[in-house]
């Protein structure tokens, strides 16, 4: 017997029917043409353990072999026709027979072998429609021993693709009667549970499910469970692939979403009983729950469709952030949010601010407290009067440990050591990215935000957190460094705030961090931003910026709506360079300012004469009359033919302020520093008037020079 034979006959010759149904899988998956020619002897020998007793790996490793054969021949229209239409009907009424009496596992298995079938062979199982239905909508009722999540979302991927069993040309119209089918019970379940009624027009309805029972308190439960499973069921249907276009009910599916999100409460009628109501009211975050999944189900399926009703989907997820939701449940609405803004827009003018003004005191956190700020001043002015040490510098030791304090953690409060409000400060980011590019966010607000990445930035690069998430710690810090650099990498674009500024600090974490780090993957896109900045054809970017140690030094220039904005979010503290440093005076020349003018004299005669003001000086320079050398010797030497005024080299500080007077005038001023500013109106002004080479003008003799004459008759091109 060759080695061909040995593969087909590993199941009845080796008594192991485990081990050849995985053996010819494999076999199968690799080599194409053993499967071609010994699949038809493959399945004879696996389809009759089916339906025998079997332990249960032997029923998954045979109905795994059964859906690849089938499944991976496909395109032999011989095959087909000869193996795959007479024996597929018959494999899929084992596997209804099989349900019955499968565990959890088994079943979801048998669900998703079912579905794979029907899509690559719609038309065989057009006979055992109405079985399948059977068979699947138990497991979607909704019971006190309900099944489990994985058996309801098989069971509601198997419902999505029943419409496929009426061809290509009506499938689209039994996928729509299949969602208004599923969209009436859930209509149907939520009456029962909010005691509200709701207008709706009768739908023909392709699957039956049983009754809710009279008990209000068991109705209330079941017909929550079953409204959860109808919700998956739509989750299913608007994620299935149709053949055609199909007609979606957008309106009725926003108007349902809209009414889990609103469900706050139960109503609050007198007939209504105390306990029913407050089991309503236990079950009134799981409906709102149900409404952000499936909103984020609607906008990642219809996308710019949902834009009408975007408004309101935002509005009520706005509405629950800016109440006080537990843990969990603020999880689960950011989550979903980040969704929903990734794929729809909205045109109000109100909801980007009162999403930042829900998001933003969550991050709060994360900056330095008052207490420690407060420590840091008295430990920078502690023991200096005047300028100088004190107490702090009594031995050599204790000299050695100043400003230890400026290197602990500055956050010490216990707000992030659970883990899921750590998650919360990650989604906090990922809804604030978001917010960051609705047009409709206000100037006030942009900046306000720019402020807070850079300060969030700068915070915990050089102060690490005092209490970090237990168990992730590490991988906590790294999340949210790499989020802040994708977001300032994106803000680098804008115009608005202070976003420019974070330039230098987002430069040079990127040059330190590691390349192979989450930060350096996670900044692909801050880096194509910072190409796209620094390209020759744009306008340029690389211009002076402030240092890092000065960025948090810009509440000065804040106006007075960011101001209101930044106290009503209490971002009073550890927002902004609170910390007052002690520093020395330093001694420093006024401010001048150099200008030209034209003085002319009997002899007719331009002298160039420098007008040196003092703009706002506060501390008056020492002048010093006395008789010395001439101007000559106190200019610098100059050129021949230089027009240019020439100034002197800044004079030593041994030296400064003491300025020859000259003879001719009686007012001095010093020498002219290195650099000079303006700032303020006032100025006080005194000439200089220094030694030149006497030179005549020449202006007067131009003008009064006759033109030469042009002689019209002579030609020189006649030459």
């Amino acid at each position: 017997m060759d080695e061909q034979d040995h593969v087909p006959h590993a199941i009845k010759r080796r008594r192991s029917p485990l081990g050849g149904n995985m053996h010819c899988t494999k076999t199968g998956h690799f080599r194409k043409d053993l499967l071609t020619e010994y699949a038809q002897r493959w399945i004879n020998l696996t389809l009759p353990l089916l339906s025998k007793t079997e332990p249960h790996a032997i029923w998954k490793a045979s109905i795994d072999l059964l859906v690849f054969i089938f499944v991976n021949t496909t395109h032999l229209a011989e095959f087909r026709r000869q193996v795959s239409t007479p024996t597929v009907p018959k494999l899929t009424t084992a596997l209804l027979e099989l349900l019955s009496k499968a565990d959890d596992s088994l079943k979801v298995m048998i669900m998703n072998a079912i579905s794979s079938l029907i899509q690559w062979f719609p038309t065989l199982h057009r006979a055992l429609g109405s079985t399948i239905l059977a068979a699947v909508t138990p497991h979607l009722a909704g019971n006190m021993d309900g099944p489990s999540l994985s058996i309801v979302d098989s069971a509601a991927h198997l419902l999505a693709v029943m419409h496929r069993l009426d061809g290509k040309v009506g499938a689209p119209i039994a996928w729509r009667t299949t969602l208004d089918a599923t969209l009436a019970e859930a209509w149907h379940c939520l009456e029962h549970i909010t005691g509200k009624a709701v207008q709706r027009a009768p739908v023909k309805k392709p699957f039956t499910l049983p009754s809710l029972p009279e008990d209000p308190l068991v109705a209330v439960c079941i017909a929550y469970k079953r409204l959860s499973n109808m919700v998956k069921v739509m989750e299913a249907m608007l994620s299935a692939n149709p053949a055609r276009a199909v007609l979606v009910p957008v309106a009725e599916l926003a108007r349902l979403c809209i009414h889990l999100l609103h469900s706050i409460g139960p109503n609050t009628s007198q007939t209504r009983d105390l306990i029913l109501m407050q089991l309503e009211r236990q079950i009134s975050p799981e409906l709102v729950s149900l409404g952000a999944k499936l909103a984020a189900t609607l906008a990642s399926s219809l996308r710019h469709n949902l834009i009408p009703h975007a408004t309101s989907i935002l509005t009520s997820f706005a509405f629950h952030l800016e109440q006080d939701p537990s843990p969990a449940t603020l999880n689960m609405l950011l989550s979903n949010l980040v969704v929903v803004l990734d794929h729809t827009a909205t045109h109000s003018t109100l909801l980007p601010a009162r999403l930042f003004r829900a998001i933003v005191p969550r991050l709060s956190p994360l900056l330095p407290k008052k207490q420690a700020i407060e420590s840091i001043n008295s430990s920078l002015t502690k023991g200096s009067v005047n300028g100088e040490p004190g107490s702090s510098r009594k031995n050599k030791k204790g000299r050695q440990y100043e400003g230890e304090e400026l290197l602990g953690p500055l956050d010490n409060s216990n707000e992030l050591e659970d883990p899921e409000r750590a998650t919360t400060v990650l989604l906090c980011v990922d809804v604030l990215e978001r917010v960051f590019r609705e047009p409709y966010l206000s100037a006030s607000l942009h900046s306000l935000g720019s402020r807070l990445i850079i300060a969030l930035q700068l915070h915990l690069t050089t102060h690490p957190l005092a209490n970090p998430p237990i168990g992730g710690s590490l991988a906590f810090s790294t999340q949210l460094q790499a989020k802040l650099v994708q977001i300032q990498g994106h803000l680098l674009l804008g115009v608005a705030g202070h976003a420019p500024r974070g330039t230098n600090h987002f430069v040079s974490t990127l040059s330190i961090c590691d390349p192979e780090s989450l930060v350096a993957k996670t900044s692909k896109l801050s880096l194509d931003a910072l190409d796209s900045i620094l390209h020759p054809r744009m306008p340029p970017a690389v211009r002076p910026l402030p240092k890092a140690e000065s960025l948090m030094l810009f509440r000065l220039e804040e106006g007075k709506e960011e101001r209101e904005e930044r106290e009503r979010l209490s971002l009073d503290h550890g927002f902004g360079m609170d910390v007052e440093i002690p520093t020395e005076p330093i001694l420093t020349a006024p401010a001048t300012v150099v200008t030209a003018v034209d003085i002319e004299g009997p002899q007719q005669q331009q002298m160039e004469v420098v007008v040196e003001s003092n703009v706002g000086g506060e501390r008056a320079i020492p002048r010093v009359e006395k008789t010395g050398p001439s101007m000559d010797q106190l200019a610098m030497p100059t050129t021949g033919t230089s027009n240019l005024p020439q100034v002197t080299e800044p004079q030593s500080q041994a030296s400064f302020g003491f300025i020859t007077k000259p003879p001719e005038l009686e007012s001095v001023v010093p020498a002219l520093p290195a650099f000079h500013q303006q700032s303020g109106p006032q100025m006080a002004s005194s000439a200089l008037v220094p030694a030149r080479e006497n030179r005549p003008s020449h202006a007067g003799d131009i003008s009064d020079e006759d033109l030469p004459s042009i002689n019209m008759e002579s030609d020189s091109d006649s030459e």
